[in-house]
């Protein structure tokens, strides 16, 4: 089994001889493995380097447990109940993929206690960071995953029980030699129709063109969705921008928000 991991620059003790997140939580380093369970050969990000400092591993090591799904190596292959990691396990569940900085993903939880939020990222950096955020407002609709949510949703997730799909301004991967690379594709798409309730709905966001119509095409390919709207969605469908979207709208750049339904 080969993992794609961090390096292991700066994954000592935080200073002073004090534990670290790295050797308290050890599956930190681990983000997505490469094995015959895997249905996806494709990794859609760049891992990063980027060791935390004592601030944000401190944030870890006193929220890990309660506000993060540990999704240790006894676990793949098995499946997940989701839902029944949370407090109030029949709210919506709303599955984020990427979520960055975490501006997004906290005002939505915060805005939305009736909802569950079972988010993915594999940068530490937002992942802790967002993890202060929601550990001081005490919110208890909200874990969060440091793992490749493709590997998890395949290996792991339940058929038929989310009730939204966000991905919003996942890696374009604009060369055309790396487009295969993309997170979203037909077949990722058959895997997150697979996993919606009836009804369910999956929103990916944009600002490049030519992803978008490929996104376009990839749901629309599927049997199992049919767009909510005419084409893209209106614009400004959005209330709670991410930061690397208010970054974008600020260069003049277009924003395509492509909306579908399981049918």
């Amino acid at each position: 089994m080969t993992d794609s991991s961090f390096a292991s620059d700066g994954h000592g003790s935080a200073g002073g001889g004090k534990l670290s997140a790295y050797d308290a939580f050890p599956d930190l380093l681990t983000v997505h493995h490469r094995d015959e369970g895997c249905r996806f050969g494709h990794i859609s990000y760049v891992n990063r380097t980027n060791p935390l400092g004592p601030a944000l591993q401190d944030v870890l090591l006193k929220n890990y447990a309660r506000y993060a799904f540990d999704y240790t190596r006894d676990l793949r292959g098995a499946k997940v109940d989701v839902a029944g990691l949370f407090a109030r396990k029949d709210n919506p569940l709303h599955v984020e993929i990427g979520f960055g900085k975490g501006d997004s993903t906290f005002q939505d939880a915060l805005e939305n206690p009736d909802v569950n939020f079972f988010c993915f990222d594999v940068y530490l950096q937002g992942f802790a960071s967002l993890m202060s955020r929601i550990s001081g407002a005490g919110l208890n609709n909200i874990l969060l995953c440091h793992y490749d949510a493709l590997d998890f949703i395949s290996r792991s997730m339940t058929e038929s029980c989310v009730s939204r799909f966000k991905i919003f301004f996942p890696d374009p991967w604009p060369k055309r030699k790396h487009n295969k690379r993309r997170l979203i594709n037909a077949q990722t798409a058959e895997l997150f129709a697979s996993k919606l309730i009836a009804g369910g709905v999956i929103h990916a966001a944009t600002d490049i063109k030519g992803y978008a119509e490929k996104i376009m095409q990839a749901f629309s390919s599927s049997s199992a969705l049919e767009n909510v709207y005419d084409g893209y969605a209106p614009k400004g469908i959005r209330k709670n921008l991410t930061s690397y979207e208010r970054k974008a709208i600020s260069e003049g750049r277009e924003i395509f928000d492509i909306i579908f339904k399981k049918i």
